[in-house]
């Protein structure tokens, strides 16, 4: 009986042995897989982040660029009195050309 119990015993450490070492395998490969992805995003939100602060530099620039027109346009009106140039008479243009 005893000799029953004990091989009992060892055939269900066998299992359980096996088990966790299919187990370890999965896990190992799981978390292969994982740093993979994380690699993967690591590398996508790096580009994001080139990409944004080109952006943000580009808006800077034109940031830059509309208050040096705008600086431009109110001297014109200080000095003109009047935003642009009088819109030109068509009527007297001649002939059109149409599409």
């Amino acid at each position: 009986m005893i000799q029953c119990l004990l091989g009992g015993l060892l055939a269900q450490r066998r299992q359980l042995i096996t088990s966790h070492l299919i187990g370890s395998e999965q896990l190992t490969a799981l978390e292969a897989r994982l740093a993979q992805v994380h690699r993967r995003y690591q590398e996508r939100i790096r580009e994001l982040e080139l990409c944004l602060a080109a952006r943000e530099a580009e808006i800077a620039r034109l940031r830059r660029q509309k208050a040096v027109l705008q600086r431009e346009l109110e001297q014109r009106v200080v000095e003109t009195g009047t935003v642009g140039r009088a819109r030109p008479v068509l009527r007297d243009a001649g002939v059109l050309l149409r599409a």
